[in-house]
């Protein structure tokens, strides 16, 4: 996975990096609601954060939360 914590491929499949455990079971669901929102909307623009917002009412405060998590999880190899 590199650098990326999740990953929608066409076939509709959905990866995340390992070390996604790291951070908070909330950060954890930002990441797997928007691997989940890419099945039905490919790009990230307003209909993708309107579509988040459905299930995260709190989505700009998570994502501010993730960008000052996000440097700290080790992502080494196992």
């Amino acid at each position: 996975m590199g650098e990326r914590w999740g990953a929608c491929e066409p076939d509709g499949s959905i990866a995340v990096h390992w070390a996604l455990m790291q951070l908070p079971p909330a950060l954890v669901d930002l990441v797997l609601v928007h691997e989940l929102t890419h099945l039905t909307v490919p790009a990230h623009g307003t209909a993708f954060r309107r579509r988040m917002r459905l299930v995260l009412e709190d989505l700009e405060e998570l994502e501010h939360r993730f960008a000052q998590a996000e440097p700290e999880p080790w992502r080494g190899a196992v």
